[in-house]
Order: structure tokens, then C-alpha cells, then sequence
């Protein structure tokens, strides 16, 4: 923050402000992967405790807004993702994930894990 608010000749607090107020920014380290499931009305009504949602949770052992001990997924609730008709549904980086299922997020994190692991980015727990 210090570098963009010299360069662009802006102050510090504009900056902190910016990265503050826009979800897709943080000034908290986070995951490699960061999991942002909607919190809207139409995704609530679906139901935050849809069984994807809570394989989800039990996979991951942490709670909205924390990171896994060994910081790969960070796990955050976000504005709509405009996938409404496809929920539950969740966002992982830019990578698009519809109709979870209790299967389907096992797979979904099993494959994020492999890619970590071949990539050897995985922090030891």
C-alpha cells in the first residue's frame, strides 16, 4: 500500500480506504486459494446450511473469514456472484464452481490440494 500510495501520489488513508472497503482486497494475508460463497437473499433462501455448505465447512475445519492452518484456503462470504440460478455456488480465486454438492466439494478441494502439492506452494500445518 505504501509503494501504490507513493506512486500514484495518493494518500495513505485513500489507499487503506480502497483496500478496505472492496471485498476482493485485504490487508490480511489470506490462502493461496480464498473460497467466496454469496450471502444474498436469493442464496440464503437456498439455505445457508445446504449440505454442499456444510461438507464445505467440515472439510475445511475453519469458520467464515479464517484461513487453513497450512494457508491454502481462506474462506469469506462475498455480494452476489450473479449465479443464482446455479446455486449453491462458489467462487475459488476467479474459478467458478455451480451446483455444489456434498460430493462435488470434496472433489473441488481434492483437486485445488493436488494442484498446490504439484506446484510444491503448501505450507506445512
Amino acid at each position: 500500500m505504501l509503494l501504490v500510495s507513493k506512486e500514484l501520489s495518493v494518500p495513505r488513508s485513500e489507499v487503506y480506504g480502497v483496500a478496505t472497503f472492496y471485498s476482493f482486497f485485504s490487508v490480511e494475508p489470506r490462502g493461496k486459494y480464498v473460497i467466496r460463497l454469496c450471502r444474498t437473499i436469493s442464496c440464503a433462501i437456498a439455505g445457508k446450511y445446504h449440505p454442499a455448505v456444510a461438507s464445505l465447512l467440515a472439510e475445511l475445519g475453519i469458520a467464515f473469514g479464517e484461513t487453513t492452518r497450512d494457508g491454502l484456503f481462506t474462506l469469506e462470504r462475498t455480494s452476489c456472484i450473479g449465479l443464482c440460478d446455479q446455486g449453491p455456488a462458489m467462487l475459488v480465486n476467479d474459478d467458478v464452481h455451480v451446483k455444489l454438492t456434498e460430493e462435488s466439494v470434496r472433489t473441488i478441494l481434492n483437486d485445488y490440494r493436488r494442484k498446490a502439492a504439484a506446484d510444491g506452494r503448501v505450507k506445512s500445518a
